[in-house]
């Protein structure tokens, strides 16, 4: 597929969720002015998923909304699993349960195959680890590869399809791999 194509559906895919983004602000407009004025204390992240070597600092380059694809994996987890065809995870341990989902997102959403191979679980030679290991397709880099995929498992876990993982997982530092690749948290 050429780049031009993928670019195209990328961006097509952005707008439609650009739409969806709007509407869904409109009903939360209205929800708001209905409900009364009482302050929610903010909800602690429990989150299993261990980010802090995914990604760098500084903003992100490129035709790639990320502010709005958190903002939906934050609070339209659903839609947003519904629309990348995730239903369920399947899998014994947290590994196979992310592996099920990120497995579904590639092969049910046509912007997700184009731009990511289908996860493998390989084996750290030196550990004995098990790891996901996710190769990407031209346009995006590294950084942006791991943002989209850490932004689909936190969809999926704030949808409660990965909730029943037990310790978690992690992203490994880009100094130490090439591709997006997570391990299970011992």
């Amino acid at each position: 597929m050429s780049t031009k194509k993928l670019n195209t559906m990328i961006k097509r895919a952005m707008l439609e969720l650009l739409r969806e983004q709007e509407e869904q602000k409109q009903k939360v407009n209205q929800k708001d002015q209905k409900k009364s004025f009482k302050s929610k204390k903010p909800k602690k992240s429990k989150s299993k998923i261990d980010k802090s070597n995914y990604v760098g600092g500084g903003r992100f380059k490129g035709i790639f909304d990320f502010e709005m694809t958190e903002t939906r994996a934050m609070n339209d987890s659903s839609g947003l699993m519904r629309d990348l065809g995730v239903s369920s995870a399947a899998g014994s341990t947290d590994l196979d349960m992310a592996n099920s989902v990120l497995k579904q997102a590639i092969s049910n959403n046509d912007v997700m195959s184009d731009a990511f191979s289908s996860p493998k679980i390989t084996e750290n030679k030196e550990t004995g680890k098990k790891r996901i290991v996710i190769d990407f397709n031209n346009p995006l880099d590294y950084r942006a590869a791991a943002k989209y995929i850490y932004l689909t498992l936190l969809g999926a876990e704030n949808a409660g399809i990965l909730r029943s993982m037990k310790k978690g997982i992690k992203f490994l530092s880009r100094g130490e791999v090439s591709v997006p690749t997570i391990e299970e948290i011992l």
